[in-house]
C-alpha cells in the first residue's frame, strides 16, 4: 500500500506562484504543537491546517523566513494535495484555476 504524501503550494498577493512543498512529518508534529497552542480546531478549519503546513513545509525547504503572521498576509490562496506519486512544480495554476481541477 503506497502512502499518500501531502503537497502544498502558495499564490502570493503579486501573483506569482511558489511550490509545491513536500509536507514531512516535522511540519505536520509541528501543526500538531501549535494548534493545541493556538486552539485550532483542525476539523473545523481545514484551510487554517492547510495554509499553516504549506507556510512551515516551505519555509523549511528555505523558500522564504516569513513567520506565519507574515505570510497569511503576503498569499491570496493555499492548494493542498494528497498524491501517490512525487509532485514537482506541476501543481494547479492557482492564478487561474480550473474549477473542474478541483479534489
Amino acid at each position: 500500500m503506497a502512502m499518500k504524501k501531502q503537497y502544498g503550494t502558495y499564490l502570493l498577493n503579486d501573483g506569482t506562484e511558489h511550490g509545491p512543498f513536500h509536507v514531512k512529518i516535522q511540519t505536520k508534529i509541528q501543526f500538531e504543537k501549535t494548534a493545541k497552542a493556538r486552539k485550532w480546531d483542525a476539523e473545523d478549519d481545514p484551510n487554517q491546517s492547510a495554509a499553516f503546513m504549506t507556510w512551515h513545509a516551505s519555509k523549511l525547504s528555505g523558500e522564504h523566513s516569513m513567520s506565519f503572521d507574515e505570510f497569511m498576509e503576503s498569499i491570496d490562496d493555499v492548494y493542498f494535495q494528497f498524491t501517490d506519486e512525487d509532485v514537482t512544480g506541476d501543481s494547479p495554476n492557482l492564478s487561474n484555476p480550473d474549477p473542474t481541477d478541483a479534489p
